[in-house]
Parts: structure tokens; sequence; C-alpha cells
């Protein structure tokens, strides 16, 4: 059985409807990255089948730009957008091992823990975002408690 199976009826109708399936924050709008909706319920779920379609994809970068042109990332989801795009997460597990204990060595979405700078700059030249733009979306953001 392939990892999207459980997926492939909801990922048939998002591809047939929208040309591919389209990332969380277009799904979920309203949704932080942060917030608990995605590990648990409908958020968790699509995240789920999101990440098999991705996988059975196996898109490479020029693919993810031509995504995230049709699907335009909102500030907030910046960072996420460069990680599909540049595989960032995976490189820093790579460079620094799994069981690093040096917290400011850890990937993290939050632009405001976590250096961009690079990418920030790639995502300006490509029409994504600026680093500016996503650190104020993300400092204005207040998690309700």
């Amino acid at each position: 059985m392939s990892d999207d199976a459980p997926y492939e009826e909801e990922i048939n109708k998002l591809v047939a409807e929208h040309g591919a399936v389209p990332p969380p924050y277009v799904t979920f709008p309203d949704i932080h990255p942060f917030e608990i909706s995605w590990r648990i319920g409908s958020g968790e779920s699509y995240l789920m089948m999101y990440s098999a379609w991705s996988a059975k994809e196996g898109m490479g970068e020029a693919q993810w730009i031509e995504y995230f042109r049709k699907f335009p990332p909102p500030p907030i989801w910046l960072t996420w957008a460069i990680d599909c795009i540049w595989s960032v997460a995976e490189k820093v597990e790579d460079n620094i091992g799994e069981n690093s204990d040096d917290d400011h060595d850890e990937f993290n979405l939050d632009p405001l823990e976590f250096d961009y700078w690079c990418y920030f700059r790639r995502t300006a030249a490509l029409g994504f975002g600026t680093e500016s733009d996503c650190k104020r979306a993300w400092e204005e953001w207040v998690p309700e408690i």
C-alpha cells in the first residue's frame, strides 16, 4: 500500500480542482503555522494528506517555485515555503545531527528564532515576500491562551 493510498480520493479531487494539492494556508487561511490544529483533527489530517501528495510528486526547486507562484505564501507562511523549496530542515539536521544540545542550531519555522537571511534574499527576488514582512507577521501573531 502506498503512503498516499488512504488519501488518494481527496488528493485526486484537489488535483482535479486546483491542479495540485493546495498548501495548508489556502485550505485553512486563519490558522497560524504553530497552532495546535496542525497536530490534531482536520489540520493534522490535511498535513498528512499534503505530505503524502508532496512526497509522491517528488518536486525539485523549480517545481516548488512554480507551485508557490500559483499559491503565493502569506508572510507568516514564508518560512514554511522556504523549507519546501530548499529543504532547510533537512540541511540543518544533516549539518548538526539529530542529537545536538545547542538550541540555537535547531531548525525552527519562526524567523525570529532561526536565521533565514540567505533564503529571504531568494524569496524577495522571486516575489514571494521579504524578511521584514515575514518577521512582522510573526511579531504580530499572539497565540490564544
